[in-house]
């Protein structure tokens, strides 16, 4: 794993935001090269609520949305947690408020924009993180970031990446409130990904359906849990990938699975899913 794909899941892993009331934050996740453990006190019931002040935190009210759309990213570093609010709107850490735009097409898209100006010095450099609300996002297309980390609920997505070097999409996190510890996780139920000159990191996530369309020098890893393989799974899923791809699924079940892919192509799932992938 190159060193920036580390310091990235690191980054995400740390700061990852999902709307459950708590104060403290215990990220943990492993791999077989490293293991990354990172405590940080964060504001979490303020920000689970757009009306709520939140400290470092500047609020914008939006227009109707229901996508996301960040053009050009800039190679900045940055983690987009959606929360489902019957609000619209967005809160943006006040260091980045001058740096950033927001605004809303005709066709309902939230647009995210940042400028030539944008401070990447200091803890800046790190990345930043932004709290978008709206009752329902099905749509996100993000290119030429640095690494993306999102964090959603929904019943179904789409998400459209380009050019970004690494992409989480969620991550292991135990919450502390009130004594009682657990385990919380980005939530969509369908997925459809298409992925292109980008790497695609999904960890600890379930779906009924994942659709994944692949192409140029790409990659995808989907991990579980190693010390219970069967706490996740996967009902369908349909792999599609031209290109240089390379593809990863490891200790989470697959029910069902089918691919379409070029020769160039590399395969590093269990024995089980090939036999589906390629059945006659």
């Amino acid at each position: 794993m190159k060193t920036s794909n580390k310091i990235l899941i690191a980054f995400a892993a740390a700061l990852i935001l999902i709307p459950v009331l708590g104060m403290v934050i215990v990220s943990a996740t492993q791999y077989k090269e490293d293991k990354y453990i990172q405590t940080v006190n964060l504001p979490i019931e303020s920000l689970n609520n757009l009306e709520k002040s939140t400290e470092g935190y500047v609020k914008k009210d939006l227009a109707v949305f229901d996508k996301i759309e960040i053009a050009n990213g800039k190679e900045l570093m940055f983690q987009l947690s959606v929360i489902n609010s019957e609000k619209y709107g967005v809160k943006v850490p006040e260091g980045f408020k001058d740096n950033m735009s927001f605004s809303v097409d005709k066709n309902g898209i939230l647009q995210i924009k940042f400028d030539d100006k944008l401070d990447r010095s200091g803890n800046n450099g790190y990345g930043v993180i932004v709290i978008v609300y709206a009752p329902n996002v099905n749509k996100v297309d993000a290119s030429k970031l640095g690494g993306l980390t999102l964090n959603t609920q929904a019943d179904s997505l789409n998400l459209t990446v380009s050019d970004i070097e690494t992409v989480n999409f969620g991550s292991s996190v135990t919450y502390h409130a009130n004594r009682e510890t657990t385990n919380n996780n980005t939530r969509v139920q369908n997925l459809n990904l298409n992925l292109s000159n980008s790497n695609f990191n999904s960890y600890n996530n379930s779906f009924n359906n994942l659709s994944i369309k692949a192409n140029r020098n790409s990659s995808i890893t989907i991990w579980g849990e190693e010390e219970n393989k069967e706490k996740y799974s996967i009902e369908n899923l349909n792999l599609n990938a031209q290109g240089n791809v390379k593809v990863k699924v490891e200790n989470i079940r697959v029910k069902n699975s089918s691919a379409d892919v070029s020769d160039s192509t590399e395969l590093a799932v269990p024995t089980y899913m090939l036999k589906q992938m390629f059945k006659k």
